[in-house]
């Protein structure tokens, strides 16, 4: 009897907190205004999408697979974006990788990409930072070069993700045979390219939640809860958008030619929510964990940062501003004789 009451004791109070976190993950994500802050994440993602391309295609063309890559990356794009709009990219693009600046336009790639994502990732911290209620402390000596090491890490999963998508059909085969793989191997490329994209999306997240806040001692985790939460929900996203846009959205009939593009903006919005719900999903879990050990985590996270010097440098300068705006005030004047008399 007292071995079955406590088994259900504890599943209540395990169903209880399981309750608490997600309610409270959920309310403290659209409190902290996750879907503005998700549109801000979006701008500088399409920012950071035709560097990265590039990166893609003169990487492929730097192999002598450029017009190729050109034409299946086109073909997916068609299926986005209207003819307006890609014309005038294809042939820059074929100048890029049929000609022998591929290799150039590959270091160039790169390094716009490194600084145009790191506009990225840069935001994610900030928001980040707002989860865990830090403020950000690094100075630009310090956040810049870690900033674009991330970005580089991630620019790297990114470029193989996007080569394990591209690398497929006429593609694959004739890189196949170019590096002697029998069609064997090629078959199980085209069922392993999944798990490879896959890989570089768990890698890119365990990455930016453990090093783009400004939050020090966290442990290094491969798969959180969060992120395993954000990579759930970028599936059912993807796919239930889909279907909406399919059977149920009326994009072409609104925005015509654009509703490819109009399409997938929203589902990078939808992403990027994805991403910030799985950093404050991970916040609660640590709330608990603290509540256990008997922090007082009610209400603020105990963490601590890694740096205070910006957010020290900034409080100071505040408060020497305050103290100016205080001298300009106008106190009130004592009242004179006259008009005491007048009253």
């Amino acid at each position: 009897m007292n071995s079955s009451g406590g088994t259900a004791s504890t599943a209540r109070r395990r169903l209880r907190t399981v309750r608490l976190v997600l309610e409270r993950s959920v309310g403290e994500f659209f409190r902290d205004r996750g879907p503005d802050q998700a549109g801000a994440l979006t701008f500088y993602g399409v920012l950071s999408l035709f560097p990265a391309l590039l990166v893609v295609v003169s990487l492929l063309g730097v192999l002598g697979q450029g017009a190729r890559t050109v034409d299946a990356l086109m073909g997916m794009l068609s299926d986005v974006a209207p003819e307006e709009i890609l014309d005038p990219i294809r042939d820059p693009v074929e100048a890029v990788v049929t000609t022998q600046a591929a290799g150039t336009a590959l270091v160039v790639g790169v390094v716009i990409a490194l600084w145009t994502a790191s506009r990225y990732v840069r935001a994610l911290g900030r928001a980040m930072n707002l989860v865990f209620g830090v403020e950000e402390g690094r100075p630009p000596w310090r956040l810049v070069p870690v900033g674009l090491l991330l970005t580089a890490l991630l620019v790297v999963l990114v470029a193989v993700g996007g080569l394990a998508l591209v690398f497929t059909g006429p593609i694959a085969e004739t890189v196949g045979g170019w590096i002697g793989l029998g069609e064997t191997a090629l078959a199980v490329w085209g069922l392993a390219k999944w798990p490879a994209a896959l890989v570089s999306a768990v890698l890119a997240l365990a990455i930016l939640y453990r090093f783009a806040p400004n939050v020090a001692g966290r442990k290094f985790h491969w798969v959180s809860l969060g992120a395993a939460a954000a990579l759930l929900i970028m599936g059912v996203a993807t796919a239930g958008f889909g279907f909406f846009v399919s059977h149920f959205g009326n994009f072409n009939r609104s925005y015509g030619s654009l509703a490819g593009i109009i399409v997938f903006l929203v589902w990078l919005w939808l992403v990027n929510m994805a991403v910030l719900y799985g950093a404050r999903l991970d916040t609660e879990v640590l709330r608990i964990r603290q509540l256990r050990s008997g922090i007082p985590a009610e209400e603020n996270v105990q963490v601590t940062p890694r740096d205070t010097t910006a957010s020290d440098f900034f409080a100071r300068r505040r408060a020497r501003m305050l103290e100016e705006y205080r001298g300009l005030r106008r106190e009130p004047e004592e009242p004179t004789e006259a008009g005491r008399a007048r009253r």
